[in-house]
């Protein structure tokens, strides 16, 4: 059976680098990206930041074939779902480009 903190570690990676893009969902706090045929959705806490980071792999079928909480007993699992969420984030939200484009018009 694959690690899925593993898999957690990979899409951690593979965002950081650029090759996986994120996306926004209709759902507040969520965000989704393909990879393959296969989705991950990632979850986060919504308002003030309590609550849990969940990870979710969807097949081809749209079926939820496996989720990964932080409410697991793993410390890992909270601080890798933690990164992956701002991560997904800010990718979804392009946060890097805004944020590029705001310092321009503060220059005089």
């Amino acid at each position: 059976m694959p690690d899925l903190n593993a898999i957690v570690i990979r899409l951690v990676a593979r965002t950081e680098d650029g090759k996986l893009k994120w996306n926004e969902t209709p759902i507040s706090w969520q965000y989704t990206a393909s990879v393959g045929e296969i989705a991950v959705r990632i979850s986060g806490p919504s308002g003030l930041g309590k609550g849990e980071y969940r990870l979710s792999i969807i097949d081809e079928l749209g079926r939820n074939v496996e989720t990964v909480s932080s409410a697991d007993e793993s410390p890992f699992g909270e601080s890798q779902l933690r990164k992956l969420f701002n991560l997904a984030r800010r990718s979804a939200l392009d946060v890097d480009s805004i944020l590029e484009r705001l310092n321009r018009a503060l220059d005089p």
